[in-house]
């Protein structure tokens, strides 16, 4: 189907359309929020039995530490990723919809660069993501937590 093909598309598809968009973007920032949960969980876990003396502090322990935030980190920044593609996704589909456009309807792939209104630019590297105002401080804070209590 042409991209700027148009076709009556009965409002009913646009309002679902939207809202499948629309939870992913939702369960996108579920998920981030439930990596944030579980990498304080287990750091705390991790820092209270080192606090109790049940871990003896040798370099394998603070590599473990260095492990789970690395890991974390990289999931939250996966999932934030994938949520600022589907929010393209959402603009496009709010713009084009309206013209008649009936191209990738319900096309739920965050990937595809034909929903996005800005053709030109370039995916979100995920290492640019992970360092991005939102992920950064929260994980180099948890980071430097680690550090302060497996030196203390």
């Amino acid at each position: 189907m042409d991209i700027n093909q148009k076709n009556d598309i009965p409002e009913t598809f646009i309002l679902k359309e939207i809202d499948l968009v629309q939870s992913c973007i939702n369960r996108m920032a579920a998920n981030s929020f439930d990596i944030k949960k579980w990498s304080v969980g287990i750091i705390a876990i991790l820092a209270g039995l080192l606090k109790q003396n049940m871990l003896s502090h040798n370099c394998k322990i603070g590599a473990l530490f260095l492990m789970v935030i690395i890991v974390f980190w990289g999931l939250d920044a996966f999932f934030l990723k994938t949520e600022k593609l589907y929010r393209k996704k959402y603009s496009w589909i709010i713009k084009n919809r309206a013209k008649g456009i009936a191209s990738n309807l319900f096309d739920l792939n965050p990937y595809n660069k034909d929903m996005m209104l800005d053709k030109g630019s370039k995916m979100p590297h995920l290492v640019c993501v992970m360092l991005s105002k939102t992920l950064f401080p929260f994980y180099a804070g948890l980071a430097i937590f680690c550090i302060v209590v497996f030196m203390w």
